[in-house]
């Protein structure tokens, strides 16, 4: 298995327990998966393309390195600043409402990387 297919598995993992954290009722904690899965599956294209990544969290710098369309672009600026709040403000303050529109953003940021990974991993 290459390696950016095991970094788009753990990125697809990450997405379902955003899933699941929403479904108990943690938003924060859905939000900050949702985030996580989109940093990993950017990392799984650079790889699958470049052969290497940034280490780095920003979205909105992923995207940009992976020449991302500017929907795409704009929902990562949006999903952004739940791993800044999450790694540095000790109180959350995501509501269940945020927390459904970072998965939407998360679910159509993975759409479009997927579709510009080989078929065999779509």
């Amino acid at each position: 298995m290459e390696e950016w297919t095991e970094w788009l598995q753990v990125a697809e993992h990450d997405i379902e327990v955003a899933v699941k954290t929403l479904g108990i009722n943690e938003p924060d904690v859905c939000a900050f998966y949702c985030h996580q899965a989109i940093e990993k599956a950017f990392k799984a294209l650079l790889l699958q393309t470049t052969e290497r990544f940034p280490s780095i969290h920003n979205l909105d710098e992923l995207a940009r390195l992976t020449n991302a369309p500017l929907r795409i672009a704009k929902l990562c600026a949006e999903l952004n600043p739940v791993y800044i709040e999450s790694r540095y403000i000790v109180e959350q303050h995501e509501t269940t409402i945020e927390a459904r529109e970072a998965l939407g953003h998360a679910r159509a940021i993975m759409k479009w990387i997927k579709t510009k990974l080989p078929s065999s991993m779509n």
